[in-house]
């Protein structure tokens, strides 16, 4: 570093142009989303479920989970997005299934067995 002002000042412009692309990566993202419908207002007793089960979560298992299999994102642009290693994103993946199973069990009750039939 030969200068600090310089520095100072290149740091800042990337920061800026960072939080541009960010800004306009979102915009972009908002213009594909379909737009929402009244019956898509209304969550189904299923996603309040999902969502109840993803509050459970700690956050780094709910953060890892939401970008990953909401957002699809693949492991390694959860890993830069948080800012944790991918094998964080993995085994933090591999615990919010497990929690995320448990909770989401269905009683015995409720299960239907049409293959039985067949």
């Amino acid at each position: 570093m030969e200068s600090l002002p310089a520095w100072v000042a290149a740091v800042a412009l990337n920061l800026t142009r960072s939080g541009w692309r960010r800004t306009m990566a979102e915009r972009r993202a908002r213009r594909r989303l379909p737009e929402r419908t009244a019956s898509a207002a209304t969550p189904s007793e299923e996603h309040i479920d999902v969502a109840r089960a993803l509050e459970s979560l700690p956050r780094r298992q709910r953060e890892v989970a939401v970008l990953r299999y909401l957002l699809e994102m693949n492991t390694a642009e959860v890993s830069a997005a948080l800012g944790i290693a991918e094998g964080t994103v993995k085994s933090s993946l591999a615990r919010a299934r497990t929690h995320l199973a448990e909770a989401l069990a269905l009683d015995d009750t409720e299960v239907t067995n049409d293959v039985e039939g067949r």
